[in-house]
């Protein structure tokens, strides 16, 4: 609400508070009065919305296949890694669309749509157990890096691609993110985060410490460690 105010925004919603945060983003698919066709995974898979949370990634990313070329398709593992690194335990089917590449009429072409939706439910008190919200394989937490290989091997991208997608991502992630925090305005940092129904806070800035360094463990004890790879991630 302050920020709304300092920006000389109106509220969408006048019971907007000052105890909520709200997420802010501009849509992709709209430019000058212009909508561009975008389309989710879970209508690709013409399947309901109340199922959006029950697709699997690797049924996502078959889909996904029939219309991305091989770059797409290692941009598309690349997210998924980056949503597990940062817990995007909301991510679901209709969190990730494809987009065809030119305004031509006869375009058939696609590819990945900018991201969007993108955040972490790790910094929610009770709600940081599932590190994505897709399942990859039989399971939604403590995913490692033998899941991603395997993922990788469905759609023919190699064990030391996967490797490096997730080195890439993680040091990243590690070196990076409290950089972001710090630049962070003083007022914004300082902001009080409630932690439980009796006003119990932290600021934001102990906050998102809290959460980085639980990540930074999730990372190095299942992402970076991890060397023998299983032949069934099912069993």
């Amino acid at each position: 609400m302050v920020v709304f105010l300092q920006i000389s925004l109106v509220p969408p919603f006048p019971r907007w508070n000052a105890y909520y945060y709200h997420y802010i983003i501009k849509r992709y698919d709209r430019f000058n009065g212009l909508k561009i066709d975008h389309h989710d995974i879970l209508t690709l898979l013409n399947k309901h919305s109340k199922d959006k949370y029950n697709i699997l990634v690797v049924d996502a990313m078959r889909e996904a296949n029939k219309y991305l070329d091989k770059g797409g398709m290692q941009e598309m593992l690349k997210f998924f890694i980056f949503s597990t690194i940062i817990a995007h335990g909301d991510f679901h089917a209709k969190n990730i669309s494809l987009i065809y590449k030119t305004n031509a009429n006869n375009e058939r072409q696609m590819q990945l749509a900018p991201y969007y939706d993108i955040s972490t439910v790790g910094i929610y008190a009770k709600m940081d157990d599932n590190d994505i919200g897709m399942k990859i394989g039989s399971k939604s937490k403590k995913i490692t890096i033998e899941d991603f290989i395997w993922l990788g091997s469905v759609f023919s991208i190699s064990e030391d691609d996967v490797r490096s997608y997730v080195v890439e991502l993680s040091n990243k992630f590690i070196n990076d993110f409290m950089t972001y925090v710090d630049l962070l305005p003083k007022q914004l940092k300082s902001l009080p985060f409630y932690k439980n129904r009796y006003m119990a806070f932290d600021t934001l800035d102990v906050i998102f410490k809290k959460y980085y360094d639980k990540r930074i463990l999730y990372i190095n004890k299942y992402l970076l460690k991890t060397n023998k790879v299983k032949k069934d991630i099912w069993g």
